[in-house]
């Protein structure tokens, strides 16, 4: 292979591998949407009682509530959302759901 043979197959390969990450991302938005819409109709009552307790939260633990629970990131996707670490949002995490439990 020649120089832009090698360099044609990395653009390929690395665009391809993007519109799969894109795939897979939008899989797990409609997912959570479909989720979210059934969990409206069972249990709205939790529902808003839940929301309003995670907007109580402070900002910085709120984002990762939220990019987690209603996005369904993992800790290394809503890190580098943040710019943070995966262990800082696991950290934040844990102690979010600390003071959700307190406040219920």
């Amino acid at each position: 292979m020649n120089e832009y043979q090698i360099k044609g197959w990395f653009f390929y390969n690395y665009k391809k591998n993007k519109h799969i990450d894109n795939i897979r991302k939008q899989k797990k938005m409609i997912y959570f949407e479909n989720e979210h819409i059934f969990q409206e109709h069972v249990n709205f009552e939790e529902n808003v009682v839940i929301k309003e307790l995670i907007d109580r939260l402070p900002d910085k633990n709120k984002e990762v509530v939220l990019l987690r629970y209603y996005m369904n990131l993992n800790s290394t996707e809503i890190g580098k959302a943040l710019g943070i670490s995966p262990s800082t949002v696991r950290s934040r995490l844990s102690v979010s759901i600390q003071m959700l439990k307190e406040k219920l």
